[in-house]
């Protein structure tokens, strides 16, 4: 018997297994392995929505929503009958819930706004500017009481002295012209000397 051709096409009739059989341009084996993995990859992603959604539940589960308005403000119980003898158990009572009526509405404050001010009109008659220069102000003086000659000489025995102590512009003759004294050697203990500040 001739052995087949090498480079020939696949016996059809029966050789080889089915996993290794050609369906379309892919052996069999390879859709199978892509069906596996397609199915595995959908359980995980529906297991992972479904922790999500379950724990996301769960949050919200554990946050109770009670409203101020569910809660009773009073709760009467009536029991009804006599507890019977021997038994241990009291009868159904009934609860009555009372809710205190709501509270008043809160009455609306209205806000005046302060007026504002005006604002003050301009003068009538402007004071017009001077046109003389300001007065220099007033020349102030101290008094200044001469005391004996001594030795050392004090500063406020002689005119000279209190010309220097005071920084009298124009010195001791200035002073003795401005307290009218002819001999500015000659002064006397007790004297009033007026000095300029």
């Amino acid at each position: 018997m001739a052995a087949p051709p090498s480079g020939g096409p696949p016996d059809s009739g029966g050789g080889g297994s089915i996993l290794t059989q050609k369906l379309g341009p892919l052996a069999t084996w390879v859709w199978l392995l892509m069906g596996t993995v397609l199915i595995a990859l959908y359980y995980v992603i529906a297991k992972w929505k479904s922790s999500k959604t379950s724990a996301t539940s769960a949050s919200s589960s554990t946050t109770p929503t009670t409203n101020e308005s569910q809660v009773p403000d009073y709760i009467v119980q009536n029991y009804l009958g006599n507890t019977p003898s021997g038994s241990s158990t009291p009868p159904p009572s009934t609860s009555t819930t009372t809710t205190a009526p709501p509270p008043a509405p809160p009455t609306p404050v209205t806000v005046t706004p302060k007026p504002t001010p005006s604002p003050a009109p301009p003068p009538r008659n402007p004071p017009a500017p001077s046109s003389a220069p300001p007065k220099p102000p007033a020349q102030q003086y101290i008094t200044v009481t001469v005391v004996p000659f001594a030795d050392p000489a004090p500063w406020n025995s002689t005119l000279w002295g209190i010309a220097t102590h005071y920084n009298v512009p124009g010195g001791y003759q200035a002073l003795a012209k401005l307290n009218n004294i002819s001999d500015p050697n000659l002064i006397h203990p007790g004297q009033q000397i007026r000095v300029p500040t």
